[in-house]
């Protein structure tokens, strides 16, 4: 049962503490604002309309404090709604209202009646100041209630209170403090659930956005090296990085009948190109062009080289690329490679017949 109240006792603290903390960014600040403005609003209307009661009554001292008083919560509404603070006139309104209201309750005014306005402070402390300065406003006027009629600074008002009014009172306000105080803490409880769900939410909802983005950017890239390699089928295809010029074969297979080797190895470097011999000078200009378009963001090309092999007997190929781009620029390029040196030579072969047949022609005539 201890062990119990010992619990209650401490989420009840942490409950507090966490309602309290001028870091828990879980109300609308916007809110926050109008409600403050309002209350000091209501606040300085009801302090006028006592001021000019005050007045009719001839009561010039309290006229003067409730005059006071309106002035001071139109300055916090104008402090409130324009100047967009929340602490700075929270004080200033605590400070005079503990001034007003402990003057009322020492001195009895209006035979005891104006102690009353004591008991709206727990009730609406918490939109007329921010949380901490109501909390220890409530707070205060519990512990100065408590001294005042329940110890023998009593003496000092027990002319202007009866014996029940000074027995009851301070248990009256209590309740009323602990009341308000609970509802606030379980209206800020269910805010605080609100904001982190909606949090939840809206950060669930980026993620999602997001990863659709991804997912769809994904998509978009997947369909373009499928057109791609679609476009490059039934040749030996190799990729190429354009941030690091390094081409690779896209498997095993193609590994195997790796034809870009014979130009250069793993890495294209202009320097390379123009030491290796098994190229016909004729051919590299060709192949830096090729290369220049594809770093330059070209979206497709080819090109025809001449390579003597190590055994001295001559290959033609043909290179070409289609370049694969991110975001609008080129990223990488899918080349494919092709032995037609056969195909060539009967190209020369059908030429040379052609134009054999042509001088016959000619010479006939």
């Amino acid at each position: 049962m201890k062990a119990n109240k010992r619990t209650f006792l401490r989420d009840y603290v942490r409950e507090l503490y966490l309602t309290l903390q001028p870091t828990e960014k879980v109300r609308n600040q916007k809110h926050i604002t109008r409600t403050h403005t309002v209350s000091a609003l209501l606040m300085a209307i009801t302090a006028a309309g006592m001021t000019l009661m005050n007045f009719y009554r001839a009561s010039q001292g309290m006229a003067a404090v409730t005059g006071a008083l309106t002035l001071i919560f139109a300055l916090c509404a104008y402090l409130y709604a324009v100047r967009k603070l929340e602490v700075f006139p929270s004080i200033i309104a605590a400070l005079c209202v503990m001034v007003a209201l402990c003057y009322f309750a020492i001195t009895g005014q209006l035979e005891g009646f104006s102690v009353l306005w004591m008991l709206l402070i727990p009730l609406v402390g918490t939109g007329l100041f921010e949380p901490r300065v109501g909390f220890g406003l409530s707070l205060f006027f519990l512990l100065f209630n408590t001294v005042l009629f329940y110890t023998p600074l009593r003496a000092m008002v027990e002319e202007h209170y009866t014996e029940h009014f000074l027995t009851r009172f301070p248990v009256l306000y209590l309740c009323i403090f602990l009341i308000s105080l609970s509802s606030f803490m379980q209206k800020e409880k269910y805010s605080r659930a609100l904001y982190l769900k909606s949090r939840m939410d809206e950060e669930g909802k980026n993620r999602a956005e997001e990863e659709n983005s991804q997912l769809k950017e994904q998509m978009q890239e997947n369909q373009q090296i499928f057109r791609i390699v679609s476009d490059h089928s039934d040749r030996i295809l190799y990729n190429y990085d354009l941030a690091t010029c390094v081409t690779s074969p896209w498997d095993a297979e193609n590994a195997k009948k790796d034809i870009l080797a014979h130009l250069y190895t793993g890495t294209y470097r202009e320097e390379n190109l123009e030491l290796n011999k098994a190229i016909v000078s004729e051919e590299k200009g060709d192949i830096k062009r090729f290369f220049a378009d594809i770093h330059g963001g070209v979206p497709s090309g080819e090109v025809n080289v001449h390579v003597r092999m190590t055994d001295g007997a001559a290959r033609w190929y043909h290179l070409k690329y289609s370049t694969i781009f991110h975001h609008g620029k080129p990223e990488s390029a899918v080349i494919s490679a092709e032995d037609i040196t056969v195909r060539h030579e009967h190209e020369l072969a059908y030429l040379r017949i052609r134009q054999s047949a042509e001088r016959k022609a000619e010479s006939s005539l």
